[in-house]
């Protein structure tokens, strides 16, 4: 009965996906998990782990070199408009 606790507990939170894969696809992801010792499930979850890790890392870099282009043409800018300001006078 702990057994099922710890399951049900484990569970809470998650989210269920579902994957369908050709027949050829699949018969290659039963024989590398029988190779690595693991079952289906929990390579899926790895291997889609370190691709969302990979693009969420690019995705940051690209977002903070926006970031800073946007910092430095707001800069730009706001120089301009004190410079025409101060022309103006």
């Amino acid at each position: 009965m702990s057994e099922k606790m710890i399951i049900e507990s484990s569970a809470v939170g998650k989210t269920t996906r579902s994957v369908r894969l050709d027949p050829e696809l699949d018969d290659q992801l039963l024989l590398v998990c029988k190779t690595l010792g693991v079952n289906p499930n929990a390579y899926l979850r790895q291997v889609v782990g370190e691709a969302i890790n990979r693009h969420l890392s690019q995705y940051r870099i690209e977002q903070g070199v926006i970031n800073s282009v946007n910092e430095q043409m707001q800069r730009m800018i706001d120089l301009m408009a004190a410079q025409e300001k101060n022309s103006d006078q």
